[in-house]
């Protein structure tokens, strides 16, 4: 029974809110009845704050970012969904990560309805929620939420061949860190049969980002404490080294991002063969030994080789 404003008003208000940065009117506009009307409150807040951590404490303080969250349950169009992540990603996955931002976006959930835009049919939707994933696993706190929300497995399938690089380099990038710092997910990640699945990223070359974290994600894995022997074994099986070798040759491309993997490719050979006579013998039978000795002269030879 109560009075609906006219879209046209909202509209008009959204666009004199935004002119004059007033964030409290445009959080209280996120709360319109008509979807264009928060839509354009939500893309405005965005525009305004993304690149002003003053303006960003400001948003934190009149609280329109959990609303901005809300309205991803609120049933818009696809577009509609497109426009929220990308709103999402702009506040929270910047380089900046402001502290009142992140905290009120675990608060109100953001999380678990990252994780599920993530896992969704809308490709669009889903790399961009990956993306947000990839940027706020640097970030503690969402850290540990996105772990608690079972992350992992979204992640995984989008390692698959099939996949677009769109989807494979963030999900990557992700698992690099989260094996980097939770030790839960390296058990999570082997009790999953995720091992093949990364080194079947080696294969994709030096110039790949996803070849690079997935470098990084085995080398995480041989050197956690409760899964690295484990870890070591089934790496070996799915053919990690003679995926990582051919790596090695990115310090003579002279490119940085080859050089890059390449240093990642001999922190993972090292990790993999440290403490096994088996695997160090395996790694002499394909030639590694005269492959790195030939690169340590290269004037590029990472620290790691």
């Amino acid at each position: 029974g109560k009075k609906v404003e006219p879209k046209a008003a909202g509209l008009q208000k959204v666009d004199a809110a935004a002119d004059s940065a007033d964030l409290n009117a445009l959080s209280e506009l996120l709360r319109s009845d008509h979807e264009d009307v928060a839509m354009k409150a939500a893309l405005a807040t965005a525009a305004v704050c993304a690149r002003d951590t003053d303006l960003q404490q400001q948003l934190a303080d009149v609280g329109g970012l959990p609303r901005i969250v809300a309205l991803l349950d609120g049933g818009f169009s696809q577009r509609a969904m497109l426009d929220l992540t990308l709103c999402l990603k702009a506040l929270t996955a910047n380089r900046m990560h402001h502290p009142a931002l992140l905290t009120q976006f675990v608060q109100a959930g953001g999380p678990k309805k990252l994780v599920r835009l993530a896992s969704g049919a809308d490709s669009e939707v889903a790399h961009a929620a990956l993306q947000i994933v990839r940027s706020l696993a640097d970030a503690k706190a969402v850290r540990k939420a996105l772990v608690n929300e079972n992350v992992l497995p979204p992640l995984l399938r989008c390692l698959r061949p099939t996949m677009p690089a769109a989807a494979v380099e963030p999900a990557a990038a992700a698992i690099a860190v989260l094996t980097r710092h939770e030790s839960e997910c390296c058990s999570a990640l082997l009790s999953a049969q995720g091992t093949p699945s990364l080194v079947q990223l080696l294969g994709r070359g030096a110039d790949s980002l996803a070849a690079h974290s997935a470098a990084s994600s085995i080398a995480c894995l041989a050197t956690d404490e409760s899964v690295g022997v484990e870890a070591q074994k089934r790496a070996r099986d799915a053919g990690a080294l003679e995926a990582l070798l051919p790596l090695l040759d990115g310090v003579l491309a002279g490119n940085g991002s080859q050089a890059a993997t390449a240093e990642a490719a001999c922190s993972a050979l090292a990790e993999l063969c440290r403490g096994s006579s088996a695997i160090a013998s395996e790694l002499r039978t394909l030639g590694a030994l005269q492959t790195m000795v030939g690169l340590l002269s290269a004037p590029a030879a990472p620290p790691a080789l």
